[in-house]
């Protein structure tokens, strides 16, 4: 009898718990010095991402970064993107240009190789944190603003201005096709 109270009060629990609980999360891990460059950077581990998580319920997308080198006071920028299976494709940033820091929202398109935002949506805020403790910039996103579908793809971008150039890096996306090359994830 013990045991089927405590299956009941267990199963209560469950269903009472925030779906956030029950998201879909796929986590990508990357190598150090994977970085692209643009002029003569002097090398750096700075925005280089290591890992990058997903989670996806049916109110909201979060996203997290982390990078091997995080200076919050240096300007960086750190772009998240999430696509439908219908091809609509919704991008976040966040940036610091060394004085202000700035975030916005728009639909996103991919035409020859490079990502173009669009129109700015009003779907609702992106909201964000940056912990320079764990070298993780976190974005979250509703997920009605690509329509709450069954399943996304997600993919995450650094850039860093370093002496010389900058550098930058790339989670679940190819600039090639351009194509994101990471899994469906569920809600």
């Amino acid at each position: 009898m013990k045991f089927k109270s405590t299956l009941v009060l267990a199963a209560a629990i469950a269903l009472m718990t925030p779906g956030a609980a029950f998201a879909n999360t796929h986590t990508t891990s990357d190598p150090l010095g994977d970085m692209s460059s643009v002029g003569s950077p002097v090398p750096t581990a700075s925005m280089d991402i290591t890992e990058f998580r997903t989670s996806y319920t049916s109110t909201r997308i979060k996203m997290r970064v982390q990078v091997a080198e995080l200076n919050a006071n240096e300007p960086y920028r750190v772009m998240v993107l999430a696509l439908a299976p219908d091809g609509r494709a919704v991008v976040a940033y966040v940036m610091f240009d060394g004085y202000v820091q700035t975030t916005w929202m728009s639909e996103a398109y991919l035409p020859d190789g490079r990502i173009a935002a669009g129109d700015r949506l009003d779907c609702g805020d992106v909201d964000f944190a940056v912990n320079e403790t764990n070298k993780t910039v976190t974005m979250w996103m509703p997920s009605q603003c690509l329509g709450t579908p069954r399943k996304i793809k997600a993919a995450a971008l650094t850039r860093a201005s370093v002496e010389g150039g900058d550098v930058s890096d790339s989670v679940d996306f190819s600039y090639d096709a351009p194509q994101f090359t990471g899994p469906w994830i569920k809600r």
